[in-house]
């Protein structure tokens, strides 16, 4: 479903995308520690800076475990 996909997408404050050097719709690198993922990029101009909005329960949240913490790049 169209729900299913935008929870794969990591949604950031979009002057947190081009601070990042981010694009919309590009991919960006998930780190945690001990793992990563790679993820598309959603604005969402509701969240402030310095937060990325993750779906929990994702294929991608789950190798990112529960991780509070977490570093972007872009790929």
């Amino acid at each position: 479903t169209a729900e299913a996909k935008a929870a794969e997408n990591v949604r950031l404050n979009p002057d947190e995308i081009q601070r990042l050097g981010l694009v919309e719709g590009g991919v960006a690198v998930i780190s945690t520690d001990a793992n990563q993922v790679q993820m598309s990029v959603q604005a969402d101009d509701t969240l402030p800076a310095n937060c990325a909005w993750i779906a929990y329960g994702t294929a991608a949240s789950m190798v990112l475990g529960d991780a509070m913490r977490v570093q972007i790049k872009g790929v």
